[in-house]
């Protein structure tokens, strides 16, 4: 049986590639544009993007998928898109007996947003939080969903504690103010109950 290694990630010369090899293949699961959705891969990679490079018209997927190729030849692995540097990753690992957790993330923060709130009408600046969890035990595919879940809430709760703003709005929002104001967009068939005047309305969810 292979040993899952904890290679430290390679950042190229120019800064601009990020690159984790964990030494044996992995199941993944994830929505980046290369190697998104349940897949296989044995090697993770970050590629740093400028505000030149990118714009609202271009197709981002054609344009790493071509990165990438230029790099190494074809497009294997999963690969993070970011416009943050990559210099500044963040490596950490948790132990527990035999067991591990370990977790690789670059954060950017240019184009924050909360849900609900509208794109931003600045110059385009992609700026995106990109998180790599590599686990040491394979997981089921409910496992990996509620795994992928975790990550979600914990990324939130860093930017909750960190305060860090909108950049479309900078007042802080009630979280179902914000859920409901957004409703209508995401789910326009559907509508909240509203508040009684005999008490208050309780939501639930399953």
């Amino acid at each position: 049986m292979s040993t899952l290694q904890h290679a430290a990630p390679e950042l190229s010369a120019c800064g601009r590639w990020l690159e984790i090899d964990p030494g044996v293949p992995h199941s993944t699961l994830g929505w980046t544009l290369i190697g998104g959705g349940r897949r296989q891969a044995q090697r993770v990679f970050w590629h740093n993007v400028r505000d030149g490079d990118l714009s609202p018209e271009l197709d981002a997927k054609r344009f790493f998928e071509e990165r990438r190729k230029q790099r190494a030849g074809d497009t294997r692995g999963v690969g993070f898109l970011t416009g943050c540097t990559l210099a500044e990753y963040v490596d950490q690992r948790r132990n527990l007996g035999n067991l591990f957790a370990r977790c690789v993330a670059t954060v950017g923060l240019n184009n924050a947003l909360r849900i609900g709130d509208r794109p931003g009408t600045t110059a385009f600046s992609p700026g995106t939080i990109n998180i790599l969890l590599q686990v040491s035990r394979p997981l089921s595919a409910c496992a990996s969903l509620e795994a992928l879940s975790l990550v979600a809430e914990a990324r939130t709760l860093a930017m909750l504690e960190s305060h860090v703003p909108s950049t479309w709005e900078k007042r802080p929002r009630r979280a179902l103010e914000r859920i409901a104001s957004s409703w209508p967009r995401l789910c326009p068939q559907t509508t909240l109950p509203r508040r009684s005047t005999r008490g208050s309305t309780r939501i639930s969810v399953t």
